[in-house]
């Protein structure tokens, strides 16, 4: 199994945007507190996860804890690279997180450049195997640290076993990933859990481990029969376990050019505005190539990146960070206001 160096941190314009201050104001906060920051050629300040958790800490920041599951019945709408593109970030944040892929495709696995072996390299399937025999220290062995702050259970095709596993055994679906992972729970802020495109025994317990649900759509009909599928499979799931996750409803890979696609969003308005995420994802070849390329999209190569800036917007709704902004306790002089969301004007 292979692994690489990942580089993941902040610029002061990051931090300055997340916590509502001036560039300036940030420069000021760090050196006031010691926290290190590197520089990077003549310009570019790097706060990387460690240093910002300092400030986190310092500043007394309400800290989430989440298990966010992506789930959808079709393929292909994107959800790999919205859970690479959001624990990465969360990763950045100073956030505690852990990736686990569960499809046997290992999409996400690979777009950081771990490729695992089956009958070789651990994955959920031999974490299940060994909590079934009461072996309950497994799935620390199954974790690969990417980042200080960012770890994967990575997936292979053996994964294609854990669903026929699941089905021959007697387990409680709606307790078998809470005690899996009880071991590390309390290691993590955020779990990121990449889900196969299927309703299955494996998906259900995901459902009813998770405090959050991300179901991205493209702007298409088929997106929305999945998303429709989806939802009912929850709901049922919802009346026969104790399942609470919030479901958040993401536009993905948005083209305004497409007509289509402002269909899509008001029938998406309609039926699920309570649901339906405020932010939504550009479409980016640039990010598309990257992930392709099994490279991390945080990395300096995109530069200035629409869709970037939107999924760096989407971590702060879906995990309510927003609420940094309004607990900070800096010198009003630092205060900046905060830049207005984009919005789709359906004028198609």
């Amino acid at each position: 199994m292979s692994s690489p160096n990942l580089e993941i941190f902040l610029t002061p314009k990051d931090i300055a945007e997340l916590i509502g201050m001036t560039v300036q104001g940030v420069h000021k906060l760090l050196k006031e507190h010691g926290i290190e920051s590197r520089n990077q050629g003549s310009r570019q300040h790097r706060i990387y996860p460690t240093s910002f958790k300092e400030l986190l800490q310092i500043k007394r920041f309400p800290i989430p804890k989440e298990v966010i599951v992506a789930h959808l019945v079709k393929g292909g709408v994107g959800k790999t690279t919205v859970v690479h593109a959001l624990a990465a970030r969360a990763s950045a944040f100073g956030l505690r997180t852990l990736m686990v892929d569960l499809d046997q495709q290992a999409n996400l696995s690979s777009s950081f450049g771990v490729h695992s072996r089956p009958k070789v390299d651990l994955t959920m399937l031999e974490v299940y195997l060994n909590h079934e025999k009461g072996i309950k220290t497994k799935i620390n062995e199954a974790i690969i640290k990417l980042t200080d702050f960012l770890h994967i259970i990575p997936a292979n095709l053996s994964l294609a076993n854990l669903d026929l596993a699941l089905i021959q055994a007697t387990e409680n679906l709606e307790r078998l990933f809470m005690e899996m992972f009880s071991p590390i729970s309390e290691d993590y802020d955020v779990i990121f859990i990449d889900c196969p495109p299927a309703l299955s025994r494996v998906t259900s317990a995901a459902h009813c481990f998770a405090t959050k649900i991300l179901m991205p759509v493209n702007m298409d009909k088929f997106s929305l029969d999945g998303l429709d599928l989806t939802i009912d499979h929850h709901k049922l799931l919802s009346r026969k376990f104790k399942v609470n996750a919030k479901i958040h409803v993401i536009i993905n890979k948005f083209d305004a050019r497409q007509k289509l696609g402002f269909e899509v969003i008001n029938q998406l308005s309609t039926e699920y505005q309570q649901s339906l995420c405020e932010t939504y994802i550009s479409v980016s070849k640039q990010i598309d190539n990257s992930i392709a390329s099994n490279e991390c999209i945080w990395n300096n190569s995109l530069g200035k990146n629409v869709a970037l800036e939107d999924f760096n917007n989407l971590l702060i709704e879906i995990l309510g960070l927003s609420s940094w902004k309004n607990r900070r306790q800096i010198d009003q002089q630092g205060v900046v206001k905060s830049p207005q969301r984009k919005e789709i004007v359906a004028n198609a």
